[in-house]
């Protein structure tokens, strides 16, 4: 009979969680709070303020930083573990104000920053408890087996729960004929994983994990997901790759762009199976441990080659140093287990932790490697074009040829996408961007500098261009949408739909195989279609043909009037290449009448 603990054991469970993790449940409840907030009034008109993002963002990594942070502080005293606190909280106040003030600026860089620190905090979690003190790779192997089963059940649970809470809140809504906002279904959700979970997930860390004791015994379940699932899995993945090396060598054909993360991706693959196999070594198996690290080395040359050939070609880019950060963190892994009979999986992760924290903070990250290898290939390509001379920036007065003109085009898209729009303006001052969306502005520094700008789509095809339209609209413009309650985004694009939700009412873009359109739906139930054929046919061009710097809103405007509400579209962009719509962007502003 299994014994359920009881209302009291629960809070009693989730005080001493708090109060071991006090400032990690401070952030989850903020992430909680912010998170319902947003869902409540981030809905046009209506603009959340900018430290609403900011604080969300800074909440979600100090929970996992200051998870790992908590677990370091257990092992000293009182006073420095104050210290190490406050100075976990001051890095995160400073981590605050660098973010942007809402989720759509400042380019690419500061996602992937998060994701990278976010994920930097989860590995310090597994070597952090034995910071002071050596450890077996037997005991490390239990916490890290403990802490990803950790994950696993409260994923589990945080499913279960949602569904089960979701369940009966629409029972009550059938049941009782309620209206029942959709919002408070994301309501349930956000508390359980902004909250719920992660206390749950940090109420299963047993105290003073420095002190667990080496694994006896290892579990069926352990040895059969080891041995039969994840080392058939690399060893297939390594068949591939080496059957890729063979075809390299007889063709002579050199790598294809993807290989570099996919040889990470295998020699992760087995590295991990690697290390799940610790408490499994024994007198049969031993021999092939030296064998595994041995294969591991030709692919590791294998990952240097294709990616030298890529930097060697297009400069570094943030992505690129990833790929060698991680490939060298790789090779010293390998070196390591082959030199050392006695190597501890301790400093793997410990290296690991700290290569990601350099590689995204500071000189010597990736963003600030790529963003100077690439204005400097930006500027040797100019001065090649006659645009850079004596340092200024003057309208070419040469015959450029299209691959030049795309290589500049490929890098001013790269630096507006990855490090905001701004910093692009700031190194071409004199080119004038009045009434310019960000995603303009590399056409618009190309066109005003005598140069053709052709979009990545068109760089990227093989086809036939002439046959290509496309067409855009300048947003930045102010819109006469005063009159209107309602925003929402919508995207058609080939085989699939897109549709968004307000009041009871869901309005979907398709096309493809459709005529574009926007279907007005209501309880599942087709109120009406606006065909957006015509509109599309009159706005789509050649680059050649279109206006510069995009259509005026108003010329994409149309507008739908029913008995039930009154919708203003503006069509924001759009392709089509072979007679099919590929692709449509739409921006409707909506009043109900009733």
């Amino acid at each position: 009979m299994i014994n359920l603990p009881s209302l009291t054991e629960v809070k009693h469970q989730l005080y001493q969680t708090a109060k071991r993790f006090p400032l990690p449940t401070l952030c989850a409840a903020i992430v909680t709070a912010l998170g319902i907030y947003l869902t409540h009034d981030s809905t046009y008109p209506n603009t959340p303020p900018d430290w609403v993002w900011q604080g969300l963002l800074t909440a979600m990594l100090g929970l996992v930083s200051l998870s790992a942070l908590t677990l370091v502080a257990e092992s000293t005293t009182k006073f420095n573990r104050g210290l190490l606190m406050l100075g976990g909280t001051a890095l995160l106040g400073i981590y605050f104000w660098t973010l942007p003030g809402d989720e759509t600026s400042e380019g690419s860089l500061w996602i992937m920053r998060h994701i990278f620190l976010m994920l930097g905090s989860l590995v310090a979690l597994t070597w952090v408890p034995f910071w002071q003190q050596g450890v077996s790779n037997k005991t490390l192997w239990l916490w890290i087996s403990e802490l990803i089963g950790n994950i696993v059940i409260t994923l589990f649970f945080a499913i279960v729960l949602f569904l089960g809470l979701a369940a009966a809140l629409w029972s009550v809504e059938m049941l009782f004929d309620l209206d029942i906002d959709s919002e408070f279904y994301f309501d349930i959700w956000i508390i359980i994983a902004g909250l719920f979970s992660p206390l749950f997930f940090l109420s299963q860390f047993i105290p003073e994990p420095s002190k667990l004791k080496e694994p006896k015994s290892v579990s069926a379940f352990m040895g059969i997901f080891t041995k039969y699932i994840m080392t058939p899995l690399a060893a297939g993945y390594m068949v591939i790759l080496y059957s890729y090396t063979a075809k390299i060598l007889i063709t002579w054909e050199w790598p294809k762009n993807v290989l570099g993360w996919l040889v990470i991706a295998f020699l992760g693959v087995a590295i991990f199976t690697y290390f799940l196999w610790t408490p499994l070594w024994n007198d049969k198996w031993n021999k092939y441990r030296r064998l595994f690290w041995l294969i591991l080395i030709p692919q590791i040359f294998l990952l240097f080659i294709a990616i030298g050939w890529r930097i060697k070609a297009y400069s570094w880019t943030e992505n690129r140093y990833f790929v060698v950060v991680l490939g060298l963190w790789l090779l010293g892994t390998t070196l390591y287990f082959l030199i050392r009979k006695d190597a501890k999986f301790k400093w793997v992760f410990v290296a690991l932790t700290a290569i990601i924290f350099v590689s995204q903070i500071g000189p010597l990250s990736g963003y600030n490697i790529g963003r100077i290898a690439q204005t400097n290939r930006l500027e040797n390509l100019l001065t090649e074009v006659k645009v850079l001379q004596n340092d200024e920036y003057v309208p070419t007065t040469i015959e450029t040829n299209n691959e030049t003109e795309d290589e500049i085009a490929s890098i001013l898209d790269y630096l507006s996408n990855t490090y905001g729009a701004d910093q692009v303006k700031e190194m071409f001052p004199k080119v004038d961007y009045s009434n310019t969306s960000d995603y303009l502005v590399p056409r618009i520094i190309m066109e005003q500098l005598g140069l053709e700008y052709r979009n990545k789509w068109t760089r990227n095809n093989n086809e036939n261009m002439s046959e290509y339209l496309s067409f855009y609209t300048n947003m930045e413009k102010p819109l006469d949408i005063a009159d209107f309650d309602w925003r929402v985004a919508l995207n058609g694009s080939t085989g699939g739909e897109n549709d968004s939700g307000i009041n009871g009412y869901y309005f979907r873009a398709s096309s493809g195989n459709k005529p574009p359109s926007i279907e007005i739906r209501r309880d599942n139930a087709l109120i009406d279609t606006i065909d957006l054929t015509a509109k599309l046919d009159s706005l789509l061009k050649t680059d050649a043909q279109r206006p510069n710097p995009g259509y005026d809103p108003e010329e994409t405007m149309v507008l739908y009037e029913s008995d039930l509400l009154r919708a203003k579209i503006y069509l924001t962009n759009g392709w089509k290449n072979n007679d099919d719509y590929t692709n449509f962007g739409a921006e409707m502003y909506v009043s109900f009448k009733n």
